[in-house]
Protein backbone atom coordinates (compact mmCIF):
# COMPACT_ATOMS: atom_id res chain seq x y z
CA UNK A 1 0.00 0.00 0.00
CA UNK A 2 1.39 3.39 -1.03
CA UNK A 3 0.96 6.09 1.62
CA UNK A 4 0.18 9.71 0.79
CA UNK A 5 3.62 10.75 1.99
CA UNK A 6 5.27 8.14 -0.18
CA UNK A 7 3.23 9.22 -3.18
CA UNK A 8 4.14 12.88 -2.66
CA UNK A 9 7.81 11.95 -2.36
CA UNK A 10 7.60 9.89 -5.52
CA UNK A 11 6.00 12.74 -7.44
CA UNK A 12 8.65 15.15 -6.17
CA UNK A 13 11.39 12.80 -7.35
CA UNK A 14 9.73 12.53 -10.75
CA UNK A 15 9.62 16.32 -11.04
CA UNK A 16 13.29 16.61 -10.11
CA UNK A 17 14.15 13.89 -12.58
CA UNK A 18 12.26 15.58 -15.42
CA UNK A 19 14.37 17.09 -18.20
CA UNK A 20 15.18 20.78 -17.74
CA UNK A 21 13.24 21.67 -20.88
CA UNK A 22 10.12 19.89 -19.62
CA UNK A 23 10.40 21.65 -16.25
CA UNK A 24 10.79 25.01 -17.99
CA UNK A 25 7.76 24.37 -20.20
CA UNK A 26 5.63 23.36 -17.23
CA UNK A 27 6.80 26.41 -15.26
CA UNK A 28 5.92 28.66 -18.20
CA UNK A 29 2.49 27.06 -18.54
CA UNK A 30 1.77 27.54 -14.83
CA UNK A 31 2.93 31.15 -15.04
CA UNK A 32 0.69 31.89 -18.03
CA UNK A 33 -2.29 30.34 -16.26
CA UNK A 34 -1.42 32.38 -13.17
CA UNK A 35 -1.38 35.57 -15.25
CA UNK A 36 -4.81 34.74 -16.65
CA UNK A 37 -6.20 34.06 -13.19
CA UNK A 38 -4.69 37.27 -11.79
CA UNK A 39 -6.08 39.34 -14.66
CA UNK A 40 -9.52 37.82 -14.01
CA UNK A 41 -9.34 38.71 -10.30
CA UNK A 42 -8.86 35.11 -9.11
CA UNK A 43 -5.96 36.00 -6.84
CA UNK A 44 -6.00 32.86 -4.70
CA UNK A 45 -5.78 30.64 -7.75
CA UNK A 46 -3.08 32.86 -9.26
CA UNK A 47 -0.97 32.67 -6.11
CA UNK A 48 -1.02 28.87 -6.07
CA UNK A 49 -0.10 28.67 -9.75
CA UNK A 50 2.78 31.12 -9.33
CA UNK A 51 4.09 29.22 -6.29
CA UNK A 52 4.06 25.99 -8.29
CA UNK A 53 5.82 27.69 -11.18
CA UNK A 54 8.52 28.99 -8.84
CA UNK A 55 9.20 25.46 -7.59
CA UNK A 56 10.09 24.47 -11.15
CA UNK A 57 11.95 27.58 -12.29
CA UNK A 58 13.41 30.35 -10.14
CA UNK A 59 12.42 33.38 -12.19
CA UNK A 60 12.34 36.96 -10.82
CA UNK A 61 9.07 37.67 -12.63
CA UNK A 62 7.44 34.74 -10.84
CA UNK A 63 8.73 36.01 -7.49
CA UNK A 64 7.31 39.46 -8.29
CA UNK A 65 3.87 38.11 -9.11
CA UNK A 66 3.82 36.04 -5.91
CA UNK A 67 4.54 39.25 -3.99
CA UNK A 68 1.74 40.97 -5.89
CA UNK A 69 -0.76 38.25 -4.98
CA UNK A 70 0.21 38.22 -1.31
CA UNK A 71 -0.13 42.02 -1.15
CA UNK A 72 -3.54 42.01 -2.82
CA UNK A 73 -4.69 39.23 -0.49
CA UNK A 74 -3.52 41.22 2.56
CA UNK A 75 -0.66 39.04 3.76
CA UNK A 76 1.85 41.86 4.37
CA UNK A 77 4.76 39.90 5.80
CA UNK A 78 4.78 37.33 2.98
CA UNK A 79 4.39 40.09 0.38
CA UNK A 80 7.30 42.03 1.87
CA UNK A 81 9.52 38.96 1.87
CA UNK A 82 8.87 38.20 -1.82
CA UNK A 83 9.27 41.85 -2.92
CA UNK A 84 12.67 41.93 -1.18
CA UNK A 85 13.56 38.61 -2.76
CA UNK A 86 12.65 40.05 -6.18
CA UNK A 87 15.12 42.91 -5.74
CA UNK A 88 17.82 40.58 -4.41
CA UNK A 89 17.42 38.15 -7.32
CA UNK A 90 18.73 40.66 -9.87
CA UNK A 91 22.25 41.46 -10.93
CA UNK A 92 23.10 44.77 -9.18
CA UNK A 93 24.84 46.01 -12.31
CA UNK A 94 21.68 45.74 -14.44
CA UNK A 95 18.47 47.82 -14.20
CA UNK A 96 15.54 46.22 -12.38
CA UNK A 97 12.09 46.38 -13.94
CA UNK A 98 9.41 48.05 -11.79
CA UNK A 99 12.08 48.97 -9.21
CA UNK A 100 10.42 52.25 -8.19
CA UNK A 101 6.99 50.68 -7.73
CA UNK A 102 8.43 47.72 -5.85
CA UNK A 103 10.32 49.96 -3.44
CA UNK A 104 7.16 51.99 -2.87
CA UNK A 105 5.25 48.82 -1.96
CA UNK A 106 8.13 47.72 0.28
CA UNK A 107 7.99 51.03 2.12
CA UNK A 108 4.29 50.66 2.92
CA UNK A 109 4.57 46.99 3.81
CA UNK A 110 7.59 47.66 6.03
CA UNK A 111 5.47 50.02 8.14
CA UNK A 112 2.93 47.23 8.65
CA UNK A 113 5.61 44.62 9.34
CA UNK A 114 7.29 46.90 11.89
CA UNK A 115 4.02 47.40 13.74
CA UNK A 116 3.47 43.63 13.88
CA UNK A 117 7.04 43.00 15.02
CA UNK A 118 6.78 45.61 17.78
CA UNK A 119 3.41 44.22 18.90
CA UNK A 120 4.89 40.72 19.16
CA UNK A 121 7.82 42.13 21.12
CA UNK A 122 5.36 43.88 23.47
CA UNK A 123 3.58 40.58 23.99
CA UNK A 124 6.82 38.79 24.83
CA UNK A 125 7.58 41.53 27.37
CA UNK A 126 4.08 41.34 28.86
CA UNK A 127 3.13 44.84 27.66
CA UNK A 128 -0.19 43.73 26.19
CA UNK A 129 -1.88 47.14 26.32
CA UNK A 130 0.88 48.54 24.11
CA UNK A 131 0.55 45.52 21.82
CA UNK A 132 -3.19 46.13 21.40
CA UNK A 133 -2.53 49.78 20.58
CA UNK A 134 -0.08 48.84 17.82
CA UNK A 135 -2.32 46.09 16.45
CA UNK A 136 -5.29 48.48 16.34
CA UNK A 137 -3.15 50.89 14.35
CA UNK A 138 -2.09 48.06 12.04
CA UNK A 139 -5.76 47.31 11.38
CA UNK A 140 -6.03 50.66 9.64
CA UNK A 141 -3.37 49.53 7.16
CA UNK A 142 -4.16 45.88 6.45
CA UNK A 143 -6.96 43.32 6.61
CA UNK A 144 -4.60 40.46 7.46
CA UNK A 145 -6.67 37.86 9.43
CA UNK A 146 -3.73 37.09 11.71
CA UNK A 147 -4.29 40.41 13.48
CA UNK A 148 -7.29 38.83 15.18
CA UNK A 149 -5.15 36.03 16.61
CA UNK A 150 -2.56 38.49 17.93
CA UNK A 151 -5.28 40.66 19.49
CA UNK A 152 -6.89 37.59 21.08
CA UNK A 153 -3.57 36.65 22.66
CA UNK A 154 -3.27 40.03 24.36
CA UNK A 155 -6.92 40.12 25.44
CA UNK A 156 -6.51 36.69 27.02
CA UNK A 157 -3.45 37.94 28.90
CA UNK A 158 -5.53 40.89 30.14
CA UNK A 159 -8.34 38.48 31.20
CA UNK A 160 -10.81 39.94 28.75
CA UNK A 161 -12.04 36.72 27.19
CA UNK A 162 -15.10 38.32 25.60
CA UNK A 163 -12.95 40.55 23.40
CA UNK A 164 -10.54 37.64 22.88
CA UNK A 165 -13.39 35.52 21.52
CA UNK A 166 -14.56 38.34 19.23
CA UNK A 167 -11.03 38.79 17.86
CA UNK A 168 -10.52 35.05 17.39
CA UNK A 169 -13.84 34.77 15.53
CA UNK A 170 -12.76 37.65 13.29
CA UNK A 171 -9.51 35.83 12.49
CA UNK A 172 -11.33 32.55 11.82
CA UNK A 173 -13.82 34.26 9.51
CA UNK A 174 -10.97 35.83 7.54
CA UNK A 175 -9.02 32.61 7.19
CA UNK A 176 -12.15 30.61 6.34
CA UNK A 177 -12.84 33.08 3.54
CA UNK A 178 -9.37 32.47 2.07
CA UNK A 179 -9.66 28.70 2.44
CA UNK A 180 -13.06 28.77 0.73
CA UNK A 181 -11.63 30.66 -2.24
CA UNK A 182 -8.89 28.08 -2.71
CA UNK A 183 -11.31 25.21 -2.21
CA UNK A 184 -13.73 26.58 -4.83
CA UNK A 185 -10.81 26.82 -7.27
CA UNK A 186 -10.02 23.16 -6.59
CA UNK A 187 -6.64 24.07 -5.13
CA UNK A 188 -4.92 23.62 -1.79
CA UNK A 189 -4.17 26.67 0.31
CA UNK A 190 -0.56 27.44 1.34
CA UNK A 191 0.47 25.61 4.50
CA UNK A 192 0.87 28.78 6.57
CA UNK A 193 -2.75 29.76 5.88
CA UNK A 194 -4.04 26.31 6.82
CA UNK A 195 -2.03 26.30 10.05
CA UNK A 196 -3.30 29.74 11.04
CA UNK A 197 -6.90 28.76 10.28
CA UNK A 198 -6.57 25.63 12.43
CA UNK A 199 -5.11 27.71 15.25
CA UNK A 200 -7.99 30.20 15.04
CA UNK A 201 -10.54 27.37 15.01
CA UNK A 202 -9.03 25.74 18.10
CA UNK A 203 -8.86 29.07 19.93
CA UNK A 204 -12.49 29.92 19.16
CA UNK A 205 -13.58 26.49 20.39
CA UNK A 206 -11.60 26.81 23.61
CA UNK A 207 -12.92 30.30 24.34
CA UNK A 208 -16.51 29.29 23.55
CA UNK A 209 -16.30 26.37 25.99
CA UNK A 210 -15.10 28.72 28.72
CA UNK A 211 -17.65 31.41 27.96
CA UNK A 212 -20.52 31.87 30.41
CA UNK A 213 -23.98 33.26 29.61
CA UNK A 214 -24.14 37.01 29.92
CA UNK A 215 -24.33 40.20 27.96
CA UNK A 216 -22.49 40.17 24.69
CA UNK A 217 -19.45 42.41 24.71
CA UNK A 218 -18.56 43.75 21.31
CA UNK A 219 -15.05 44.68 20.42
CA UNK A 220 -14.75 48.42 19.88
CA UNK A 221 -14.65 49.18 16.19
CA UNK A 222 -11.25 50.60 15.35
CA UNK A 223 -11.39 54.10 13.94
CA UNK A 224 -11.37 54.31 10.14
CA UNK A 225 -8.15 55.04 8.36
CA UNK A 226 -9.25 58.65 7.89
CA UNK A 227 -8.91 59.28 11.64
CA UNK A 228 -5.17 59.01 11.30
CA UNK A 229 -5.26 62.25 9.35
CA UNK A 230 -5.51 64.64 12.36
CA UNK A 231 -2.27 63.23 13.76
CA UNK A 232 -0.54 63.71 10.42
CA UNK A 233 -1.91 67.27 10.23
CA UNK A 234 -0.38 68.08 13.61
CA UNK A 235 3.04 67.17 12.24
CA UNK A 236 2.38 69.14 9.05
CA UNK A 237 1.46 72.22 11.11
CA UNK A 238 4.54 71.67 13.28
CA UNK A 239 6.68 71.48 10.14
CA UNK A 240 5.18 74.70 8.77
CA UNK A 241 5.62 76.61 12.04
CA UNK A 242 9.18 75.36 12.52
CA UNK A 243 10.00 76.25 8.93
CA UNK A 244 8.63 79.76 9.39
CA UNK A 245 10.59 80.27 12.60
CA UNK A 246 13.73 78.95 10.88
CA UNK A 247 13.30 81.59 8.18
CA UNK A 248 12.83 84.31 10.81
CA UNK A 249 15.94 83.16 12.70
CA UNK A 250 17.95 83.20 9.48
CA UNK A 251 16.73 86.72 8.65
CA UNK A 252 17.71 87.90 12.13
CA UNK A 253 21.15 86.36 11.67
CA UNK A 254 21.56 88.16 8.33
CA UNK A 255 20.47 91.51 9.80
CA UNK A 256 22.92 91.27 12.68
CA UNK A 257 25.66 90.08 10.32
CA UNK A 258 25.19 93.23 8.26
CA UNK A 259 25.29 95.35 11.43
CA UNK A 260 28.45 93.62 12.67
CA UNK A 261 30.06 94.02 9.25
CA UNK A 262 29.78 97.80 9.58
CA UNK A 263 31.53 97.88 12.97
CA UNK A 264 35.15 97.53 13.91
CA UNK A 265 36.17 94.50 15.93
CA UNK A 266 37.02 96.70 18.92
CA UNK A 267 33.52 98.13 19.01
CA UNK A 268 31.69 96.96 22.18
CA UNK A 269 28.63 96.03 20.11
CA UNK A 270 30.62 93.85 17.69
CA UNK A 271 30.72 90.76 19.93
CA UNK A 272 27.03 91.14 20.74
CA UNK A 273 26.10 91.27 17.06
CA UNK A 274 28.40 88.35 16.23
CA UNK A 275 26.77 86.25 18.99
CA UNK A 276 23.37 87.12 17.57
CA UNK A 277 24.53 85.97 14.12
CA UNK A 278 25.79 82.62 15.45
CA UNK A 279 22.67 82.10 17.55
CA UNK A 280 20.44 82.89 14.60
CA UNK A 281 22.20 80.40 12.32
CA UNK A 282 22.12 77.66 14.97
CA UNK A 283 18.45 78.28 15.75
CA UNK A 284 17.59 78.25 12.04
CA UNK A 285 19.37 74.93 11.60
CA UNK A 286 17.58 73.30 14.53
CA UNK A 287 14.20 74.59 13.44
CA UNK A 288 14.81 73.46 9.86
CA UNK A 289 15.60 69.96 11.14
CA UNK A 290 12.36 69.96 13.16
CA UNK A 291 10.47 71.11 10.08
CA UNK A 292 11.96 68.31 7.94
CA UNK A 293 11.11 65.74 10.62
CA UNK A 294 7.54 67.02 10.74
CA UNK A 295 7.20 66.64 6.96
CA UNK A 296 8.51 63.05 7.09
CA UNK A 297 6.15 62.11 9.95
CA UNK A 298 3.24 63.76 8.16
CA UNK A 299 3.69 61.61 5.05
CA UNK A 300 4.37 58.52 7.18
CA UNK A 301 1.16 58.85 9.22
CA UNK A 302 -1.09 60.21 6.48
CA UNK A 303 -3.51 57.42 5.41
CA UNK A 304 -3.31 56.34 1.82
CA UNK A 305 -6.65 55.19 0.47
CA UNK A 306 -6.18 54.52 -3.23
CA UNK A 307 -8.97 54.89 -5.71
CA UNK A 308 -10.71 51.75 -6.84
CA UNK A 309 -9.68 49.76 -3.79
CA UNK A 310 -6.18 49.04 -5.09
CA UNK A 311 -2.92 50.60 -3.88
CA UNK A 312 -1.62 53.44 -5.97
CA UNK A 313 0.98 52.44 -8.49
CA UNK A 314 -0.06 48.78 -8.62
CA UNK A 315 2.27 46.91 -10.92
CA UNK A 316 1.13 45.41 -14.13
CA UNK A 317 1.68 41.69 -14.42
CA UNK A 318 5.34 41.03 -15.11
CA UNK A 319 6.44 39.38 -18.32
CA UNK A 320 7.83 35.90 -17.94
CA UNK A 321 10.87 35.31 -20.09
CA UNK A 322 12.83 32.08 -20.26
Amino acid sequence: MVTRTGLSLGLALLVLAAPPEARANEARDLFVRGNEALSAGRRHEALTLFLRSLELAQRPSTVLNIAQCYRLLHFPEQALRYYQRYLESHDPSRPIRYQAEVREHIGRLQVQADLLAKARANQREGAHAAAIERLTLARQLTRWPGLGLLLARSYIALHDEALALTSAKSALAGYDYHLRQWREAGLEAPAHVQRAADMARRLVGRLQRKATPGPVVHEPTPPPAGNARPRSRVWLITAAVAGGLAAVAEIVAIVYYQKADKLRTNNPDFDTYRSAVVGGHVSAGILAAISATGVVLHFTLAPRKPAGGEPRGALVTATFRF
